[in-house]
């Protein structure tokens, strides 16, 4: 049976001790007792605020396939920590041939439209031209999250939200075999994240339609959790779509 895992948010200016415990993380809070929540339980973690101890801990957790990520108070992302398993992946030597070959281009133009239109067409949006449903969708979206949230809330949700997404985006990139710092992975990067940023959006309007949500690093947390499976099948797919347009060209 698969063990649901979860994303732990650790407020730094609450926590006086983080330490490993064994297969688990021993956290205590202040004017509380210690809590200890099992790594194989753990999906990812994040860390709000300016941290002054436990980094040896949460190093052994991005050794062991749990990324952390840091964010500002505000929920701007700071930097991640994680270790990339690098898999069996061809997209890394083609990725470096799409500015340079004409036909490779062309086939990831071709990519990049199909995942933008597959996207809207799941979001209910399937007439007029792709800029035009963009547009559409957009403007809806910002009316409805401003009406709901007040410009400067709706501004903070989003900046939890991107930082989120670019941490996880990251991740799964550099694990599919792309450098870091390659040109690949930031022109992945460059065209996946407004793609994420869409999808975050849409499910956030429809969440406020249903419940009010308080703008903290632990609700938006909460509510990227629910998302992040779907955006990771989601991403895969898309890269193993955009592998095989790029082998058939040979």
């Amino acid at each position: 049976m698969d063990i649901a895992k979860t994303c732990l948010v650790i407020d730094s200016r609450k926590t006086e001790q983080i330490r490993l415990d064994g297969p688990a993380l021993r956290i205590r809070m202040q004017q509380q007792s210690s809590r200890l929540f099992p790594l194989r339980r753990l999906s990812r973690i994040h860390i709000v605020g300016e941290l002054q101890q436990g980094f040896d801990a949460l190093i052994y957790c991005a050794e062991h396939q749990i990324p952390v990520a840091f964010f500002t108070l505000n929920g701007k992302l700071r930097c991640q920590l994680y270790f990339p398993v690098l898999e069996n992946s061809l997209i890394s030597h083609w990725l470096e041939h799409v500015e340079f070959d004409q036909q490779a281009q062309q086939e990831y133009d071709d990519w990049l439209k199909h995942q933008t239109l597959h996207l809207l067409a799941c979001m209910g949006y399937r007439t007029g031209s792709i800029e035009r449903r963009l547009q559409s969708i957009l403007n809806q979206l910002h009316h409805a999250c401003k009406k709901e949230l007040g410009e400067k809330l709706y501004r903070q949700a989003m900046d939890w939200l991107e930082g989120m997404a670019n941490a996880q985006l990251s991740q799964i990139i550099t694990n599919l075999g792309l450098a870091n710092q390659s040109r690949g992975k930031r022109k992945l990067m460059e065209d996946i994240t407004p793609l994420y940023q869409l999808w975050l959006h849409h499910h956030l309007a429809k969440q406020l339609q249903k419940t009010q949500l308080n703008i903290n690093g632990y609700t938006m947390s909460a509510f990227y959790q629910a998302q992040a499976d779907e955006l990771e099948y989601f991403t895969r797919r898309m890269l193993a779509q955009l592998t095989t347009r790029l082998e058939s060209i040979i």
